[in-house]
């Protein structure tokens, strides 16, 4: 197990036999990458179980998964950096390690600081729910769906009011309008004219009575005299300009009556087509009303499940920092325990740059010792295969070389011989013309002979005249001149062989 733990701390089993003393720093950083990825099993399991809802089985599994990855970075992170002892080279090659460090416990921490929290977060999520499903309710209600199913729903309640008898609008005519205004012009002229009646009546009896000026300014005389009369005649006057009203308006009224039989005969038959148009059209209404509502009920239906379901990881984290938002204790708290898993999980990096800031220890000067003399090895081996290749190198150019010159002498031979049978045949050519030439003349000269003979022997021996002529140069033979009418025979002089080069001859 020592041995294994140094393994995984980055030791080497043959140095660490001859740097034994170094086998416990080895062991402790084993033991900080171990921890590292306890706690990435653990963050892993927590994130997929109540993150994504996964089973423990399924999530611890997963998270063995994630720890094994997780020790395998952290393990190359430390390995990669080596034993520089150069602040600067140290500091630049750690930069981007700890960068990547960074982002693993940032990933890491993250569910645990989550589950620390659990409580909290799962209130403020229920609160956000809650908030999300009102807003998504109004957002509903003053959507154009909403609208238009609210607009059918009113137009089915007027068709069902009218087939219930009652119109929405109601019908009038000019006449109606006329004699409605007629009677309540009379019904205000008729009220006026009754209270000017009982003044008058009440003026008479005060003058009568003779009740003083307080009772409607009379005398205080009783009985009949010029005052009574003349009020009782007032009196008299208004009593028939109200009988003059009452009768007007009784024929007014006869005839808003009668315009109302009309508007309600216009009515009935208004109604009578609404309530026709309404039957016909009322139950596709209800049809379409009934489908776009469980539209709307299938939609509200599916935002409430959406919304029910969103407390993952995303909406746990938002609750967290929505918590911090409302409650600074909370949000320290909350700083504090993520900065601490956050530090936790960069512990491997961490140690290894503070390692390679102090002195060097007899386990890397072995290492480097042991590492500079296979490359002192490797180098001189190279030496030695390159010295080796270049011997092969110049053996290979020699025998390119003889191959070259070998070619060349056996090329300009060739040539030679080749212009010695030019020669050769040229020259054979030349004898076997020579002879074909003195045949032709021998056989010339007795076609000569034998026509001189018989030209003599017939004629005075004068020759023919000569018309011969001579072949141009040139043109590949030559022609002698005939003698006697015998034509010499034409010799054409060529030859079939080549000349060295390849030419014709």
């Amino acid at each position: 197990m020592s041995e294994f733990l140094a393994w995984l701390g980055g030791g080497e089993k043959e140095a660490l036999r001859h740097v034994p003393t170094e086998r416990s720093r080895f062991t402790q950083m084993a033991l900080v990458l171990l921890t590292t990825a306890g706690l990435a099993v653990v963050s892993m399991a927590f994130a997929l179980h109540d993150g994504l809802k996964v089973d423990w089985l399924w999530a611890v599994v997963f998270g063995l998964l994630w720890g094994f990855v997780i020790l395998n970075l952290d393990r190359l992170l430390v390995l990669s950096m080596g034993s520089i002892r150069d602040r600067k080279r140290v500091l630049l090659m750690a930069l981007p390690r700890l960068g990547m460090a960074m982002v693993l416990a940032v990933v890491i921490s993250t569910p645990l600081v989550l589950r620390v929290f659990a409580s909290d977060i799962n209130v403020q999520i229920y609160t956000t729910q809650q908030e999300t499903s009102a807003r998504m309710k109004l957002l509903q209600a003053n959507s154009a769906e909403q609208d238009r199913a609210n607009k059918l729903r009113q137009k089915i309640q007027e068709d069902q009011e009218i087939l219930a008898g009652k119109l929405s609008r109601q019908f009038t005519s000019p006449q109606l309008q006329t004699a409605q205004a007629k009677v309540s012009e009379l019904q205000r002229r008729l009220e006026t004219g009754e209270e000017k009646a009982n003044v008058a009546l009440e003026a008479w009896k005060c003058e009568l009575y003779g009740a003083g000026e307080k009772c409607r300014k009379a005398s205080d005389k009783a009985g009949p005299g010029p005052l009574a009369a003349t009020k009782e005649r007032e009196y008299r006057q208004a009593v028939s300009a109200v009988r003059s009203v009452r009768t007007e308006l009784k024929a007014a009224r006869a005839a808003a009556s009668t315009a109302e039989k009309g508007v309600a005969d216009q009515q009935a038959e208004a109604l009578r087509k609404a309530q026709d148009d309404a039957r016909a059209e009322l139950p596709g209404l209800q049809a379409q009303y009934r489908e776009m509502e469980a539209s709307l009920q299938a939609s509200a239906a599916r935002g409430t499940t959406l919304n029910g379901n969103d407390d993952g990881l995303p909406a746990q984290v938002r609750a967290l920092f929505e918590l911090g938002e409302r409650d600074l204790s909370l949000s320290l708290a909350h700083l504090a325990v993520f900065f601490l898993f956050f530090m936790i999980e960069l512990l491997p990096v961490t140690v290894k740059i503070l390692i390679n800031m102090g002195p060097m220890s007899p386990y890397e000067a072995f290492v480097k010792f042991r590492g500079d003399a296979q490359i002192d090895e490797a180098k001189t081996r190279r030496v030695e295969a390159r010295r080796i290749e270049e011997g092969r190198s110049r053996v290979r150019v020699e025998v390119a070389e003889g191959k070259e010159r070998v070619r060349g002498e056996i090329e300009a031979d060739m040539r030679r011989r080749e212009a010695d049978l030019g020669k050769r045949a040229n020259a054979h050519v030349a004898a076997e013309m020579t002879k074909i030439l003195d045949i032709a003349l021998q056989e010339w000269s007795e076609q000569v002979r034998s026509r001189l003979a018989k030209t003599h022997s017939d004629g005075d021996g004068t020759p023919p005249p000569s018309h011969g002529t001579t072949s141009a140069p040139g043109d590949g033979g030559f022609t002698m001149p005939p003698v006697n009418g015998v034509r010499p025979p034409t010799v054409q002089v060529t030859s079939p062989f080549f000349l060295p080069d390849g030419d014709d001859l």
